[in-house]
């Protein structure tokens, strides 16, 4: 547990230590900056760092059908992540994206929670 711990922190670091490095190399190129800074903020390399954590099982039945990264959007959605954070994380162009596909899984969640009834006819 403790070992696991010092490799995310380690990770993370890292990670920081990444976006320092494309700061300093970039600062004066403001456009290049941008792309070295999004390409480092999507959700594929948040994972990799250890930045977030999937933790889809704890909200998502297994039998759930979603894709991946509407999933982690939804669960980062809930811990707390503003629509504008998502829309850079997910690569999305605008923040209504985001409250479109909360909105849907959302809707799906509570459809498969709560059972269908059947007239017995």
């Amino acid at each position: 547990m403790l070992s696991d711990l010092r490799i995310r922190a380690a990770d993370r670091l890292r990670y920081i230590q990444v976006l320092l490095e494309i700061v300093y190399t970039f600062k004066h190129e403001p456009a290049h900056l941008l792309d070295h800074l999004m390409q480092e903020m999507n959700i594929k390399r948040l994972l990799s760092y250890h930045v977030v954590e999937d933790q889809c099982e704890k909200i998502f039945p297994k039998n759930f059908k979603c894709r991946k990264n509407d999933e982690l959007l939804y669960m980062l959605h809930k811990m707390g992540f503003s629509a504008r954070e998502l829309c850079v994380m997910f690569g999305l162009n605008n923040l209504n994206a985001v409250y479109v596909k909360c909105h849907r899984i959302n809707k799906k969640l509570n459809d498969t929670e709560t059972p269908v009834k059947q007239d017995s006819e």
